[in-house]
């Protein structure tokens, strides 16, 4: 997931830690569901929503490269 977030943000002068405090943030929001299986759809909304509150750019390259089925 972080590898992910970060290439989203490579356009960026600090990716790195915006990819590390991004990355926490997702994997907070995800915790909070408490459920025990997470689907890859529901980790990919989590990421393109965070992204896209942050830098609607990253978001659009994270989307571009995880795409999710329409509900």
């Amino acid at each position: 997931m972080f590898l992910s977030i970060f290439e989203s943000c490579k356009h960026r002068m600090s990716a790195l830690p915006d990819a590390t405090s991004l990355t926490q943030l997702v994997i907070d929001r995800l915790l909070q569901q408490r459920s025990a299986l997470l689907k890859r759809d529901e980790v990919v909304r989590t990421c393109a929503a965070a992204l896209k509150q942050f830098d609607p750019v990253a978001a659009a390259v994270y989307v571009a490269y995880h795409p999710v089925a329409q509900k």
